[in-house]
């Protein structure tokens, strides 16, 4: 027996990612009550139940839009993964649409082979201890549409490389540790949700492009302007503040001596 339930499942995935037939073709879900978590599963032996559905285009018309593009669904909700990603579960996932790993104990860092999922549309990594700072390979997926990497412990900038990310009508931040400020120049013309909620150390004003977003994508964050609270004004020069020329060159004066 397995002592760590989930490396097994890792691995299992790790083969299927190697898999060619997987993936351009299949769906794999793991539904909530075939979870280690719940159930009679729980008290026995840790079994992970994969099921691989073939999905031939036109056979399914409510798989229709995932079978019409041959691509491919990893659902993987509430199945007690633990631990990194290892290296080439994801990446090698080429014809993958939709990656949800939410509400698990995945820790490490964002998957740093995800650029590979080249076909990527919704990615939700959501609710589990992922840290770090975002890869590079993420901003190259053009086809995101939808991003939810809230409730975990990531940090670093929120990365103006989101801009490259044209299709993205959704892109959760919201409850982990990033700072500093909002990119001024982020332009997302096709985002209608944004959340970057209980960040508390980013601050600064909200950008332009992301005024219309309702004040609670910013609560818990020192964040100002646009649907928040005006931002302060910058102090104002004192009315001696520029200690005057005239100043100055008497303090010159007594230090240097009259011949100057």
């Amino acid at each position: 027996m397995d002592k760590n339930p989930s490396s097994s499942k890792w691995r299992i995935l790790s083969s299927l990612a190697a898999h060619k037939s997987f993936t351009q073709h299949s769906v794999l879900r793991l539904p909530r009550e075939l979870s280690p978590c719940h159930g009679v599963v729980r008290r026995r032996r840790a079994v992970l139940l994969l099921v691989v559905v073939v999905l031939v285009a036109g056979a399914v018309a409510a798989a229709a839009d995932m079978a019409g593009d041959r691509a491919a669904l990893l659902a993987l909700r509430d199945a007690s993964l633990r631990g990194a990603v290892p290296v080439g579960t994801v990446g090698n996932l080429t014809a993958l649409r939709t990656l949800s790993l939410r509400t698990n104990a995945i820790s490490g860092g964002v998957p740093a082979d995800i650029g590979g999922c080249v076909q990527l549309r919704s990615l939700n990594l959501s609710g589990n201890r992922l840290a770090g700072r975002l890869p590079e390979g993420l901003f190259s997926l053009a086809l995101l549409e939808k991003v939810d990497l809230s409730g975990n412990r990531l940090n670093g900038g929120v990365s103006p490389e989101f801009s490259r990310l044209a299709s993205l009508t959704t892109l959760n931040l919201d409850r982990n540790g990033f700072n500093g400020t909002l990119p001024g120049n982020l332009m997302l013309p096709k985002l209608a949700q944004f959340n970057v909620s209980y960040n508390g150390q980013l601050g600064g004003a909200v950008p332009a492009s992301l005024t219309g977003m309702p004040a609670s994508a910013f609560l818990g964050t020192a964040l100002c302007g646009g649907p928040l609270a005006p931002c302060a004004n910058p102090s104002p020069p004192s009315p001696g503040g520029s200690k005057g020329v005239r100043e100055e060159e008497e303090d010159r004066r007594e230090r240097c001596g009259p011949h100057l």
